[in-house]
C-alpha cells in the first residue's frame, strides 16, 4: 500500500512539474507569467552575486510586463549594487511611485541615497519606511546613523535605543548608542 502511494505522489509531482514548465509556453513567450520567470531568474542570478545577468533578466521581465512591481523594485537594487547609484536611485524612485506603501522600496531607497551621501533625502526614506513598519529594527539603526552624522545626538540616541528595544543583539545599534552619546558629551552613559 505504501509503495502505491508513493507512485501517486511522484506521478502527481512529475504532472505539477511538466504542468508549470509547460505554463509558460502555454500563455506566451510575452506573457506574465513569463515575466515573472525572467524576474524569478534574476533573483537567482543575484543571489550568485552575477548582477549583469540578473539586470538583464529584471529588463527582460519589465519588457514583457512593464508593470511588473517586483521586476522594477530588483532592477533597482540590483543597479545599487552594481554601483550605478544614480540609475539605481532613479529606478527604487520609480518603485515608490508604483507603490508607496511598500517598506522593501523606501528602504533600498534609503540605501541608495545614504550610499549616494543624500542624507536627508535617506532621512526621508527610512522614515517612510518605520511609517509603514515602526518595528523594522534596521530601519531605525539608519536613522539614528543618520541623525548622529548630522549632529542630532538627540534623535539618534533616542532611535538607536528604540533599535535596541526591538532588537537587543544589534550590535551596530549598541555601537551607534555608545557613540552618539560620547559625541554629545555624555561619555558616562
Amino acid at each position: 500500500m505504501e509503495g502505491t502511494a508513493n507512485r501517486v505522489r511522484a506521478k502527481t509531482s512529475l504532472f505539477l512539474l511538466c504542468f508549470f514548465a509547460a505554463l509558460p509556453f502555454a500563455l506566451g513567450q510575452n506573457g506574465p507569467a513569463q515575466a515573472i520567470r525572467l524576474n524569478n531568474l534574476g533573483v537567482a542570478y543575484m543571489n550568485q552575486a552575477r548582477i549583469n545577468e540578473a539586470l538583464d533578466s529584471f529588463r527582460q521581465a519589465l519588457q514583457r510586463n512593464p508593470s511588473l512591481f517586483a521586476a522594477r523594485l530588483n532592477e533597482g537594487i540590483a543597479l545599487v549594487q552594481a554601483q550605478r547609484l544614480a540609475e539605481g536611485r532613479d529606478a527604487l524612485l520609480d518603485a515608490t511611485r508604483q507603490q508607496p506603501q511598500n517598506a522593501r522600496a523606501w528602504y533600498n531607497l534609503g540605501l541608495a541615497y545614504r550610499t549616494l551621501g543624500e542624507r536627508d533625502a535617506a532621512i526621508d526614506a527610512f522614515e517612510h519606511v518605520a511609517h509603514i513598519d515602526p518595528n523594522d529594527a534596521d530601519t531605525l539603526y539608519f536613522l539614528g546613523q543618520l541623525h548622529a552624522q548630522a549632529g542630532r545626538y538627540d534623535q539618534a540616541i533616542a532611535l538607536f535605543a528604540r533599535c535596541l528595544a526591538l532588537d537587543s543583539r544589534h550590535v551596530s545599534a549598541e555601537f551607534g548608542l555608545a557613540r552618539a552619546y560620547q559625541l554629545s558629551g555624555n561619555a558616562a552613559a
